[in-house]
Order: C-alpha cells, then sequence, then structure tokens
C-alpha cells in the first residue's frame, strides 16, 4: 500500500468485522480469554501489549 492511498479516521463497519474476524482466527485462545474478561496466557505473542477487548470486540493495546 502506497502512502497516499492510506486513510485516517474511525474505521468502518466492514473493516470492523475484517479485523474481528482475523484476530479470532489468528489468536483465538487469546481473543476467548479477553472475552472472558481473563489475561492472556503469559506464552502469548500478545502479552507485551497488554491487550484488551474495547466496546466494538476489537483487541487493543492497553495502556
Amino acid at each position: 500500500m502506497k502512502k497516499e492511498d492510506r486513510v485516517s479516521g474511525p474505521l468502518n463497519v466492514v473493516e470492523i468485522e475484517m479485523i474481528k474476524e482475523t484476530q479470532r482466527r489468528y489468536f483465538a485462545e487469546e481473543y476467548d480469554k479477553l472475552s472472558k474478561n481473563q489475561k492472556v496466557g503469559i506464552s502469548s505473542k500478545l502479552i507485551k501489549l497488554n491487550p484488551r477487548l474495547d466496546t466494538e470486540g476489537v483487541i487493543r493495546r492497553w495502556q
């Protein structure tokens, strides 16, 4: 993707659903734990990001 092709701003519904599906596919265990308000396992690749689910169900880095 070229820099001039990038768009900023809020994600639309289709983009959010694509992100959630991809996260569920590649981070199924983490997604399952986060959806139950549990922390991801210590061996997870996401552990350093302190991940949480946002209000739309997208895994996000928590600060």
